[in-house]
């Protein structure tokens, strides 16, 4: 039996979702942000992206999430995820590297 490509409409659910989540805030809690994540995930195995590539996902990911639990010391539920989180993220796993 050889592999079927399941066709997806070309709208982008997980976009969808997070602009649903987030409303006219800025900010989402961490919780949120992870399942998102997590949907995100399964849209791009859906798509028929490689494993390859969705197990590169995870691991960031996971990267992502060490770095809210080592940084801000919280619940997930208490954890507002916002550009500055972002940016300190980036700031730590990348520049720090470069300087």
């Amino acid at each position: 039996m050889g592999k079927k490509i399941l066709k997806i409409p070309s709208i982008d659910s997980h976009r969808l979702n997070m602009q649903t989540v987030r409303g006219k805030n800025d900010t989402m809690i961490a919780n949120e942000f992870f399942l998102l994540h997590e949907k995100f995930t399964q849209d791009k195995v859906l798509e028929g992206l490689a494993s390859t590539t969705i197990n590169g996902h995870k691991e960031n990911f996971k990267y992502f999430n060490k770095y809210i639990n080592e940084e801000y010391q919280s619940g997930a539920d208490c954890i507002a995820i916002d550009s500055e989180v972002l940016k300190g993220y980036v700031y730590v796993n990348y520049y720090s590297l470069v300087l």
